[in-house]
């Protein structure tokens, strides 16, 4: 074989050695930005999931929200303190049921975006709603009327308690501290400069 073939079949065979290799790195590339690219499109996915659940969560929180407070001013209407232009009801007229089954019934269509927190919370909610109810229903009036008061205070402690932890799920409690955080901060920034005038 003379010299200049050896030659050339050197210079085919680098060239041929030079394309496999470039295109094994092209294809290594090719596999690399595929699997960057689904794993994207994950993330995306997850962001929209969770972003359409929060929302749907916030919505049902909207509306328990709003069913508990409804509850909360039926009871503050027999818990007296003195307050004349108060609407109060006597004690012997305590008809929790038809709001409780109003709060029951929007927990269970709502209870899917529920954190796991709230969930329990509201359980224990109408446990304790139900017992109450139901001794309210086999207790002489003179006896109702002594415990209807201390009863919707129980009740109302247990709704706010409800109502704070929905407020963190949402966040809002965090907005809230950072708010009042800030309100400290600009407070304690016009002392300082007071001080130094």
């Amino acid at each position: 074989m003379s010299p200049e073939v050896a030659a050339a079949l050197w210079a085919v065979g680098g060239s041929l050695a030079t394309l496999v290799a470039t295109n094994l790195f092209n294809a290594r590339q090719a596999d690399k930005q595929m699997e960057f690219q689904i794993q994207e499109r994950e993330i995306q996915n997850k962001q929209m999931l969770i972003h359409n659940s929060y929302e749907h969560r916030v919505e049902a929180y909207t509306k328990l929200f709003q069913s508990l407070t409804e509850f909360d001013s039926y009871l503050k209407k027999f818990m007296d303190d003195g307050n004349e232009f108060k609407e109060t009801l006597d004690p012997n007229q305590f008809s929790p049921l038809e709001q409780r089954d109003k709060l029951a019934e929007l927990f269970r269509k709502e209870a899917l975006w529920l954190s796991t927190d709230a969930n329990l919370a509201f359980r224990e909610f109408f446990g304790f709603c139900d017992t109450g109810i139901s001794l309210a229903s086999i207790l002489p009036n003179d006896l109702i009327s002594g415990g209807v008061r201390n009863y919707c205070i129980n009740v109302h402690l247990k709704i706010n308690r409800i109502k704070r932890i929905m407020k963190e799920d949402l966040g809002i409690s965090y907005i809230d501290e950072f708010k009042d955080g800030k309100q400290k901060d600009e407070q304690k920034f016009q002392e300082v400069s007071t001080a130094k005038e």
